[in-house]
This record gives C-alpha cells, structure tokens and sequence, in this order.
C-alpha cells in the first residue's frame, strides 16, 4: 500500500476535479465537491491511518465514481495477483484504485484492528 499510496491520492484528487457532477449526483453538496472534497480524500490516504467514517465514506465513493465495472466485480480484484506495470502515469487504474481503496479502508478501521488480528478467525474476536 505504502508503494502507491501517493498515486492513489493523487488518482482520487483527479477524479474529483475531472467528474464533480457524478459526485453530485450520488447526493454530494456541490460546494463541498468543488472545494475540499479531493484535498480531504488525498489527506486521508496520505495519513496512513485513522478514525473518520466521514473520510472513508469520500474515499470510497471518489472510487466508485472512477470504476466502470459492475457492481460484483468489485468483491475480486486482480491487482495483487501480478506484477503491477507501471505505465508512467501518476493515475492509477479502476482495478488498482479498488483494491488499495480496500487496503484504506482496513487501515482506518475502527471496529476491529485488522493489523493486528488479521491471522485470527473471525469468531475468535468476534464470537
């Protein structure tokens, strides 16, 4: 994650500035959107980790603004499967903003601490 964390906030703040009115219309206040919704998704990747659902709910669907696939394939990503190529660019793909929105998510979980429990079935810490 920490390999592509900056691209990732620099994917996401692109998406913002590039398709505002698709935010809009997913029920984002067109202020917020236009002013300091990329600067906050870009902070909180960039942070590492954290406890704002608010952060994680921009970040989330900045990403799903930029996928454009179904719904599904959002439950399997690829990325981590091959060596991921580097194609010059500072935007990532779909695919690639999917599957490192998913680490961001896990790193600013406050419910459980994935970190530390990941090797650890889930009824163990839940049940």
């Amino acid at each position: 994650m920490d390999q592509y964390r900056s691209r990732l906030a620099e994917t996401l703040r692109s998406v913002v500035m590039e398709w505002p009115e698709r935010l809009e219309t997913k029920g984002w206040e067109s202020h917020f959107v236009r002013g300091t919704m990329a600067d906050m998704a870009a902070s909180a990747v960039l942070a590492g980790t954290g406890n704002s659902g608010d952060a994680v709910r921009i970040v989330t669907d900045i990403a799903l603004t930029l996928w454009d696939g179904t719904i599904s394939q959002l439950d399997e990503t690829s990325f981590w499967r091959y060596p991921y190529s580097d194609s010059g660019s500072s935007i990532l793909s779909p695919m690639a903003v999917v599957a490192l929105v998913k680490c961001f998510v896990l790193e600013w979980s406050t419910d459980l601490d994935y970190q530390m429990y990941h090797d650890l079935p889930l009824e163990l810490y839940l049940g």
